[in-house]
């Protein structure tokens, strides 16, 4: 999952890559990258990108999956850590992800 999380990554334009995988079990319920935020009633606080975790759990949900249970993964191009800023972290709990694994 991280692979694809790798993946998503390489689509972003912005600065710092980022890519988000939700899945359950072996199956993908999303995927998503870093993008510039056009929501302003959507996304991670303050930034003024919608980061992929919040991309991610937005496509999921519209997508009508429950991802209550589910696994995020995040991958941040360049080897740097990819961990949930506080407003990300915040929707994943929100959102009933049970675990996260980054890079």
């Amino acid at each position: 999952m991280l692979r694809l999380a790798e993946i998503e990554s390489k689509k972003s334009n912005q600065k710092y890559k980022l890519g988000a995988v939700i899945a359950k079990g072996r199956r993908v319920l999303a995927s998503a990258f870093n993008d510039t935020k056009t929501d302003p009633n959507f996304g991670s606080g303050k930034y003024n990108t919608l980061h992929a975790e919040g991309r991610v759990i937005k496509k999921a949900i519209r997508s009508g999956h429950d991802i209550r249970g589910a696994t995020i993964y995040i991958y941040r191009k360049n080897g740097l850590l990819a961990w949930p800023c506080p407003d990300c972290l915040k929707m994943i709990n929100n959102a009933g992800i049970s675990r996260i694994v980054s890079t």
